[in-house]
């Protein structure tokens, strides 16, 4: 089972000691309540607190790190229409990181977001189109989702529009 290592999940709004390093710029929503943490808003179904408790059990910050905790948390947040959640769901479902690793489950959830205007989504869905992973390979369709991107100012899909030989149009 792979394991996501490149994720580096940062909580939305300013925890202190974490970093923005994610390419999918997510940050903390909402400032965190030491005391309590953000479990009790996310068994409420708020989004933020479930994207945010999912990132602590990826990162391990705070508690122990548990992909599959991960997991639930960004599925949660993503079922909600959550972007950011479902592109990182999807990363765990492309890498197997506390999932069985399922490259069209990747796709679907990559195409919720993208189809939201996430640049991230565009930019991994379009890979998954370019490599044939969890759909049928299509470099055509993979442009149509790195330009998306690109239009968006999203210099991975600039620098893939580039190595295919694509302007953005």
């Amino acid at each position: 089972m792979a394991t996501d290592c490149e994720l580096a999940v940062p909580l939305r709004g300013g925890f202190p000691g974490l970093r923005d390093t994610e390419p999918t710029g997510c940050q903390l929503r909402m400032a965190p309540d030491h005391r309590h943490g953000w479990r009790p808003l996310a068994e409420q179904g708020h989004a933020d607190s479930q994207f945010n408790l999912g990132a602590m059990y990826h990162n391990g910050h705070g508690v122990a790190q548990d992909f599959a905790e991960a997991v639930r948390w960004f599925r949660k947040a993503a079922e909600q229409g959550d972007a950011t959640g479902q592109v990182l769901l999807g990363r765990m479902y492309a890498s197997g990181g506390g999932v069985t690793q399922d490259a069209a489950e990747a796709v679907r959830w990559y195409r919720k977001a993208a189809e939201q205007g996430h640049a991230d989504g565009q930019v991994l869905l379009g890979v998954m189109y370019l490599d044939g992973r969890g759909v049928t390979q299509d470099e055509a369709e993979a442009v149509r989702w790195f330009r998306k991107a690109a239009e968006q100012g999203d210099a991975l899909a600039q620098a893939a529009l580039k190595a295919l030989g694509t302007k953005p149009k």
